[in-house]
């Protein structure tokens, strides 16, 4: 009974602290803020014709004043049966100079009748996009698609970081 009593009794406490908890109103000087950053997500789809082993396609331009800081990449691919992906290259600008990161693409199911692959990869990252400049995604298959196309859908999220003036555009923010 005095373990039943214990335990009631904790639940009322720790029932009490969660609700002054919600009851808490915001602080206005919290400390945080975001510096003017804007959420920023987007979808680059590269198609793949019919006999081809390769395509590529570049995202929207980065606006001018402000730096794309990139936390999150997903991708799809819709491939041929038995077709796999050599290399998805994931290529944004930052401090002038270009670089490649690769997605790693893992098997995930069969499904159309049994007539497509699905592939897929996703993670977080920290990666960095110019002003003014894209975000370049390429794609290459094993071995050329034969009579079928392929497709990836390249997502990726992150926020926008305003440049300050005189002082370039930094990598952190």
């Amino acid at each position: 009974m005095k373990s039943y009593r214990r335990f009631a009794l904790g639940t009322i406490v720790l029932t009490s602290m969660a609700v002054a908890l919600v009851m808490l109103p915001a602080r206005a000087d919290s400390g945080y803020s975001d510096g003017g950053a804007k959420p920023y997500q987007e979808e680059v789809h590269i198609g793949i014709a019919a006999g081809d082993d390769r395509g590529s396609a570049d995202s929207s331009e980065i606006p001018r004043g402000k730096r794309l800081v990139i936390e999150y990449i997903s991708a799809f691919a819709r491939v041929a049966k038995g077709q796999s992906i050599w290399e998805v290259l994931f290529r944004p600008t930052a401090g002038g100079a270009a670089v490649n990161t690769d997605l790693l693409m893992t098997y995930q199911s069969t499904y159309r009748n049994n007539t497509y692959d699905g592939l897929v990869s996703s993670g977080p990252v920290k990666l960095y996009g110019d002003p003014g400049t894209h975000v370049s995604v390429g794609v290459f298959l094993s071995t050329p698609n034969g009579g079928t196309p392929a497709d990836v859908w390249v997502k990726f999220s992150g926020k926008l970081v305003p440049c300050q003036s005189g002082q370039g555009c930094p990598l952190e923010n």
